[in-house]
């Protein structure tokens, strides 16, 4: 399969038809724009807030890590 049908094949097992028509029409509004345009760098801020919230408390989870390890 190409990319082009891998990705088509992505969508249509998320949406149906009339959803991805509507998601057209909204993606030609200026929001839809705006949001095609953000959207991709909010997601990368969100995983880059969660990393740092998984680093900060890493030491922590090892700790419980080791106490369930030590219960067998």
């Amino acid at each position: 399969m190409s990319v082009k049908e891998d990705t088509i094949s992505a969508y249509t097992h998320e949406f149906t038809e009339q959803e991805l028509k509507q998601l057209t029409a909204f993606y030609k509004t200026p929001l839809g724009r705006k949001a095609s345009d953000k959207l991709p760098k909010l997601a990368f801020v969100a995983a880059e807030i969660g990393l740092n919230h998984v680093q900060e408390h890493q030491a922590e989870l090892r700790q419980m890590i080791e106490a369930e390890q030590n219960k067998k």
